[in-house]
């Protein structure tokens, strides 16, 4: 069971850590003018008492408390809440109120020699899945050591705003290594509706990450575990969908691998060997359209003759110039036919 914003009813979510501590979510209500409002959360738990091996533990125990709003995050000093040696924690903050804002909790139990246990389930203001993907751009990709470039973020041209305004997000520093913002999106199997969706930042190996450019554990917020379709779309590549519908839940999730085989992706030429045994997205999707076409090709034309530079999306190999080398990348993807194969 998970809590719900808004929800005007106290709610419950029992989970174990291990086998011996129990940790539990709720919240604490107040009467506002008009409805009822959330200001503050409660995370309760049952003593821990005795230890891996069945021995009883020394008192005191203490219990670390851990927040973060995203529902993937490792527990450690920047994520640190409070200890205490009581069963129960209020925690009070602004946060908790704000509906574009979800948090989430991790405990650890630490006994009177200092040895911790191993970190609870993770619990939250809302029901979550992970995901772990890696995928190529066709237009940043160099061969020589499998990486992108990060032109973009080393001349400080990567915007700290996500591009995709239907996932806004944002970081107040841009990570190093770097090559752009993507955009993932589960849909329904059965409706093709997107369920969920969020930016997130696609480092020079391939590797998605979280907005710390570190957490591969990727979170996706407001839906419970389940078969869902995953796809990736870039400003100016083609989309993809993952060739099988894939499960997801709230536990470690194992990585999906774009790149090391054209199987991964569901349609004919749905992707481009950027070289042997190294599979991408197509460049050339200017208008994000699903199509390699004359529109490009003129939104390429005019920005060209506008002399644009910086980060923009008729610039197809990521140099910060839109010249006759952008025109070449998307050539060859419309001589190639490629079309985008995300039904």
């Amino acid at each position: 069971m998970f809590i719900r914003k808004n929800d005007p009813l106290k709610r419950i979510w029992h989970i174990w850590i291990r086998r011996w501590l129990v940790f539990t979510f709720s919240y604490l209500w107040t009467v506002g003018p008009t409805a009822f409002c959330q200001d503050a959360a409660t995370i309760s738990w049952k003593p821990v008492t005795q230890d891996t091996s069945g021995q009883m533990e020394t008192e005191p125990v203490y219990y670390h408390i851990y927040c973060d709003t995203i529902p993937g995050f490792s527990p450690g000093m920047n994520n640190y809440l409070a200890a205490t040696t009581d069963t129960e924690y209020v925690h009070t903050d602004p946060r908790l109120a704000d509906p574009n804002t979800d948090l989430f909790y991790i405990v650890k139990a630490v006994d009177f020699w200092g040895n911790q246990s191993a970190s609870s389930d993770t619990v939250g203001e809302t029901g979550f899945v992970l995901a772990s993907v890696r995928i190529f751009l066709e237009s940043p990709y160099h061969a020589d050591g499998d990486t992108m470039s990060t032109m973009f973020r080393d001349e400080n041209l990567l915007p700290l705003e996500t591009p995709y305004a239907e996932a806004a997000r944002a970081v107040t520093e841009m990570p190093v290594d770097v090559t752009d913002w993507v955009w993932l999106q589960l849909r329904d199997p059965d409706t093709h509706m997107v369920v969920a969706q969020e930016s997130f930042l696609l480092k020079k190996d391939g590797m998605v990450t979280e907005l710390d450019g570190v957490n591969q554990q990727l979170g996706f917020t407001g839906i419970d575990a389940g078969d869902y379709e995953l796809i990736v779309r870039h400003r100016n590549h083609l989309a993809v969908m993952a060739r099988p519908v894939l499960h997801f839940d709230d536990n470690t999730a194992a990585l999906y691998d774009f790149s090391a085989d054209s199987s991964a992706y569901y349609g004919k030429d749905a992707t481009k060997e950027l070289e042997n045994g190294v599979w991408g997205l197509w460049a050339g999707d200017i208008s994000q359209d699903g199509l390699i076409s004359d529109d490009d090709y003129e939104s390429w034309r005019l920005a060209s003759q506008q002399g644009k530079t910086g980060y923009q999306e008729q610039d197809l190999n990521f140099d910060g110039i839109i010249n006759t080398k952008d025109y070449l990348i998307w050539y060859r993807a419309r001589l190639s036919g490629v079309a985008g194969k995300v039904p």
